[in-house]
């Protein structure tokens, strides 16, 4: 190929590039910046109040009790003896959840007849377990959350 033809397609394909790259400048808007984050939707505040009810959720599954705040029911822990078993000792559940939402994340674990939880970063919300809990099903759990 001579030299003026390789020049020639060089020439196209550095113009093509250019023109790429100022069509995409245009199409930015002038006064934002192009990694600059989303700004949060109003319905996000971190003041929206947390939701007082009782919610029944599966093993992994989160709810939001707020805009901002999620609750995760992250998984359990069964010690307990078996039906039909002799044991020593009679064992015990306990259910892990983590708090998530602008203060960062808080994790923390109930149990049957235990004191219920008070999330003081997350608006001291109080979170127990309803009761009573199904021992057949400990992969699923009602809980009650009430904010103050």
């Amino acid at each position: 190929m001579p030299v003026s033809t390789s020049l020639s397609i060089a020439r196209v394909l550095a113009s093509s590039a250019l023109i790429g790259m100022l069509s995409a400048c245009a199409a930015a808007p002038a006064n934002v910046p192009q990694d600059a984050p989303e700004a949060a939707p109003e319905n996000m505040s971190d003041n929206a109040p947390i939701r007082s009810a009782q919610y029944s959720l599966n093993e992994g599954q989160q709810v939001a009790l707020s805009p901002a705040i999620t609750l995760r029911y992250d998984s359990f822990a069964d010690s307990r003896c078996p039906q039909g078993v002799t044991c020593i000792w009679a064992g015990r559940i306990s259910y892990r959840f983590t708090l998530a939402g602008p203060p960062g994340k808080q994790s923390f674990e109930l149990t049957p007849g235990g004191k219920p939880f008070v999330a003081t970063a997350f608006k001291n919300a109080v979170i127990a377990l309803a009761e009573p809990q199904t021992a057949a099903s400990p992969g699923s759990v009602s809980i009650d959350v009430s904010a103050p």
